[in-house]
């Protein structure tokens, strides 16, 4: 249901953004190339970011894992 979901609002945000009938009701403008070109670099930096950061934790021992994970996980645990 989650990817059903993914998949109308990408749907929707391109007829919205796309579509002249839509462009009118909600004050938007077709996208040109270079916006376009641009938007479509940010998927591959962030998907390249988290396999950089899960390559790296897997690398880690259990200290240096805790620190990129943040001061949190290292709070005691009630048993």
């Amino acid at each position: 249901m989650l990817l059903w979901g993914i998949a109308f609002e990408v749907l929707f945000c391109g007829a919205i953004v796309f579509i002249p009938l839509l462009q009118d009701v909600f004050g938007t403008a077709a996208l040109g190339p270079v916006e376009l070109a641009l938007l479509a670099t940010f998927p591959v930096v962030v998907w390249g970011a988290d396999e950089w950061r899960r390559a790296h934790l897997r690398r880690c021992d259990g200290k240096a894992v805790a620190t990129i994970r943040g001061p949190a996980d290292e709070l005691p645990r009630n048993a």
